[in-house]
């Protein structure tokens, strides 16, 4: 799945997206047994759990970013990909409950840093190093590549919560009408 990570939102877009990805998430996932959460729909393919690890390292990565820049007058961010974060933490073995617990929660320091940026805030910017060349990168790139990215894969949720179990005994997890509404 190609993401377009920089596709372009407006500051309300962003705001709008990151408030509601997890509750979106938390809406898709409501009542599944665990092993649906933890079990993945074919060979290879991440599980909802790994799903949801995957996108608190990206917000533990990029939600840190775009704090430094917001505290530091034109930093440089040693840029660090959230596949080798991810390896540092335990969130692939959390149960998914409080793992989305947390990822709200870090969600919610995040929106409470981003709501009040005056809009001259979002322009703040960082040197980037550690990923080919130096690249400056502002608040809004990295808000933006993240209501971006997690976009992407509340949609592969959606997709596999409306996919049927490979679990014999196990029909879809939802019906294609309950996901309907969710906002992506």
């Amino acid at each position: 799945m190609y993401v377009i990570y920089d596709r372009k939102l407006t500051t309300d877009q962003v705001l709008a997206a990151l408030a509601e990805h997890p509750k979106a998430i938390a809406a898709l996932t409501a009542g599944l047994p665990r092993a649906r959460l933890h079990g993945s729909l074919s060979r290879g393919e991440w599980s909802l759990n790994d799903v949801l690890a995957h996108l608190r390292s990206c917000s533990d990565m990029w939600g840190k970013y775009i704090a430094t820049i917001i505290a530091e007058d034109r930093p440089t961010i040693r840029a660090m990909n959230p596949t080798t974060w991810i390896k540092s933490t335990n969130y692939p073995e959390l149960e998914f409950a409080p793992s989305l617990r947390a990822f709200t929660k870090q969600r919610a320091g995040l929106l409470a840093v981003l709501r009040p940026l005056p809009r001259a805030g979002w322009s703040r910017s960082a040197t980037v190093t550690g990923a080919g060349r130096p690249r400056e990168r502002t608040v809004l790139d990295y808000a933006q590549w993240l209501a971006n990215h997690e976009r992407s894969h509340v949609r592969h949720i959606v997709r596999v919560v409306t996919s049927p179990s490979p679990q014999k005994n196990h029909p879809p997890a939802r019906a294609h009408d309950d996901v309907e509404n969710v906002r992506l």
